[in-house]
């Protein structure tokens, strides 16, 4: 039974305790206002149990209370569950009742009070006043558990399952505070927003988390107050819970966790980026679900509903951030918000384009960026074509790598980067920052970030990509890595590409489903001339296959297709789509000997140097990945860039030997011993 209440801005939670007492059977609550609030069954089961608790002992306390003349004036406190202990406290250090009967019965009663999830988690009927999240509805799900999970900052994730549908529960750190952490943080955030320019400042979040940190060294017995004032120091029977409160590590961070998000961060967003599982966030609009992509379990509903105050608050500091306009006369945003080390993505659309509101979409990358031994490993490749890929792109080709949303374009471009040796200088172009760029500077790469005008933006913030790519033209040699080619950018960069301009590695990504829809957008769609397209080298097409009912996708390499040169109007029925390695029906089909770009690097080599020995270096790669994956097997940091790097530069210091991989293998051993 579910009850609906309108939220008159009383104390919902003594009311929803009566209305609990008058109802037993009622299994959910909502009340309505300006922003919705819902107690589920879960956080019912909580005051019930409280209930039922109080209840029994109350007949108990009054008849033990009437033998000795002890009184405590439970019926004024039952609906303040918080304020009752309290009360429940204080009442044991009282000199003036005498009954040892009396005083074991509040003894008891206190120690099973602190064993009901109401006390423990100060969950929704003991909100977290300060919190943003006090003003967002939490709700729950009828559903089957499938798995739960715990996330850095202490929040907790639980997984559920109704039919083919499954939801995201979450319960933010926050609602576990003990009274006087909830105090603290109280105190602290009090403190930083007196400083109302903190926004302004060019590391926020760095600022607040030091200044946490100062507080917590320099200004703790100020922040929570004097623990002994107050106490009868003549015969105290119990310590105060205040007296052993000690700041360990593991508080730190996770006060600065939630004091940062709470301030000058996104709030429940924050949460929800720490979830290395998840990809995508959606805000639709406001007391309505956000919606997330979990790598695990795909689409889902969560439990949690923003009201438009919180989504009007995340607008404004993503502006501030990307320093871009959002209005009627700007109504698309893209642009970055910071997340400690990974890249994350947002998308804004507001009226009159979105009619319904401001829409948001986060895409979130991971902190550890993907290698390609880490896509063989999960599937994604199979050996032979990352093998390949990794081969070519050492030398001077172009490629595309094409694919729908979220075929995981950009994470294979990435992961090719890290196959590049370090010595090239790597010029790169994007509007919106998602590849590993400060990965690859922090080993040691040769980069120059290039960051375009959005497609989308109407914001004169940035210039326009093609300018960019002109300006890149002119920092000399480099190998030219393109976010995504969608405009008058992919013009400029195959122009360069026709009059040589580019001798190394040309990389990018665009969205199209097959060689032919690559060939068809770039000519028909951006303009480029059908002469010009034939500076393509490699297309790469990349899905994100479906079960029938959509509950699994996966995303994997469909095809690696070469472009002939032999061709005048149209590639495709003049045959100039040669596949090398082809997927059908769950199988790969190879045929690397007819590959044509093989040919031309081979014709662009020392004279000893045949389209035999690339195949070779293509098989030696094959064995060199597949190692890499039988160390991860003991040590899971074998798939991380910042080895794979190392790996690759061994083994491409060794790719002139008779045997490559041997080489390598036998001096990445003399270096790990």
């Amino acid at each position: 039974m579910e009850l609906k209440l309108k939220d008159k801005g009383e104390n919902n939670l003594e009311i929803l305790l009566k209305e609990i007492e008058k109802t037993p059977i009622v299994e959910k609550i909502t009340f309505y206002g300006t922003t919705i609030k819902t107690y589920p069954e879960v956080e019912i089961k909580k005051a019930k149990d409280y209930l039922n608790l109080i209840t029994s002992f109350k007949a108990y306390l009054n008849e033990i209370a009437k033998k000795c003349s002890c009184k405590i004036e439970l019926d004024s406190l039952i609906y303040n569950p918080y304020l009752l202990y309290k009360e429940l406290k204080s009442e044991l250090k009282k000199s003036n009742c005498k009954c040892e009967d009396y005083r074991l019965a509040i003894k008891e009663l206190i120690k099973r009070m602190e064993k009901l999830d109401l006390y423990k988690q100060h969950f929704e009927l003991i909100p977290f006043e300060r919190s943003k999240l006090s003003s967002t509805m939490f709700s729950n799900f009828k559903a089957k558990r499938l798995f739960s999970y715990d996330l850095e900052d202490g929040s907790s994730v639980v997984v559920y399952k109704e039919g083919i549908e499954n939801y995201y529960y979450l319960i933010p750190s926050e609602f576990s505070l003990s009274e006087m952490e909830e105090r603290l943080v109280k105190s602290i955030i009090n403190k930083i927003e007196e400083n109302i320019n903190l926004l302004e400042e060019e590391n926020p979040k760095e600022i607040v988390e030091n200044m946490v940190r100062r507080y917590l060294v320099e200004n703790l017995e100020e922040l929570i107050g004097n623990p002994n004032e107050g106490k009868d120091k003549g015969g105290e029977e119990e310590k105060n819970e205040e007296e052993k409160f000690v700041i360990t590590p593991e508080l730190t961070k996770k006060l600065i966790h939630i004091i940062t998000r709470n301030t000058v961060g996104y709030g429940v967003i924050d949460i929800l980026l720490l979830d290395e599982k998840i990809q995508d966030i959606y805000v639709n609009r406001g007391e309505e679900s956000i919606y997330i992509y979990h790598n695990d379990f795909e689409e889902m509903k969560t439990n949690i509903f923003p009201t438009t105050s919180n989504i009007e608050e995340w607008v404004t500091k993503i502006k501030l951030e990307n320093n871009k306009p959002l209005d009627e006369t700007h109504p698309v945003l893209d642009g970055n918000i910071s997340h400690r080390k990974s890249m994350v993505r947002v998308a804004l659309v507001h009226p009159p384009l979105n009619t319904e509101g401001i829409s948001i979409a986060i895409r979130k990358h991971r902190e550890v960026p993907i290698t390609l031994p880490f896509l063989v490993k999960s599937g994604t490749l199979p050996l032979e074509a990352a093998a390949y890929l990794s081969i070519v792109s050492l030398f001077g080709i172009s490629m595309l790598i094409a694919g729908g949303r979220g075929s995981g374009k950009t994470t294979l471009l990435g992961a090719l980067l890290f196959e590049l040796p370090s010595k090239y200088r790597i010029l790169v172009i994007e509007d919106t920052l998602e590849l590993p760029l400060s990965t690859l500077i922090k080993n040691n790469y040769n980069v120059v970030s290039l960051k375009s005008k959005s497609f989308l933006s109407i914001s004169e913030y940035y210039i326009e990509a093609k300018d960019a790519l002109k300006a890149s033209l002119r920092l000399g040699d480099s190998c030219l890595i393109l976010g995504e080619a969608r405009g008058e950018e992919t013009l400029a960069l195959y122009e360069a590409m026709r009059v040589g301009a580019l001798s190394n590695f040309v990389g990018g990504t665009i969205h199209a489903e097959s060689p032919y829809g690559v060939y068809d957008r770039v000519t028909n769609d951006l303009g480029v001339k059908k002469t010009s397209f034939k500076a393509t080298d490699v297309i790469v097409m990349l899905s994100l296959l479906k079960t029938p009912s959509t509950e699994r996708r996966e995303r994997k390499l469909i095809g690696i297709t070469e472009l002939k040169k032999e061709w005048q109007e149209d590639p495709l029925k003049e045959k100039a789509f040669l596949e090398i390695i082809g997927y059908s029906r769950g199988k790969y089909q190879y045929k690397l000997e007819k590959s044509r770009v093989l040919e031309k690097i081979a014709s662009h080599m020392p004279s000893r140097f045949s389209k035999k020995d690339l195949i070779k270096m293509i098989k030696e790669k094959e064995k060199q990945i597949k190692y890499i994956i039988e160390l991860s097997k003991k040590d899971p940091t074998a798939l991380s860039p910042e080895k794979v790097i190392k790996y690759n530069s061994i083994f491409i210091s060794k790719l002139e030997e008779k045997k490559p991989f041997e080489e390598f293998k036998k001096e990445l051993k003399e270096k790990m011993h």
